[in-house]
């Protein structure tokens, strides 16, 4: 019957299969750094957007006054 330990640092949780128990606690929040995924994936989208953008607006500028480098 196995016994599954996990070191968190300063303690251990345990989760006994046979008796279906565990001190480990499962919070999907935890997981999402703002703890929601909808949140998550509108603060990714806007981000990838946005640097996007800055990516298009540094390539479309001239990189010297004789335009060189286009």
């Amino acid at each position: 019957m196995p016994l599954l330990e996990v070191w968190r640092g300063e303690w251990s949780e345990f989760y006994a299969s046979w008796a279906r128990k565990n001190t480990l606690t499962f919070d999907v929040a935890d997981y999402y750094i703002t703890g929601s995924w909808w949140a998550d994936t509108i603060a990714t989208i806007v981000f990838s957007g946005l640097t996007f953008l800055l990516a298009f607006m540094i390539r479309s500028r001239r990189l010297t006054s004789n335009g060189i480098g286009r």
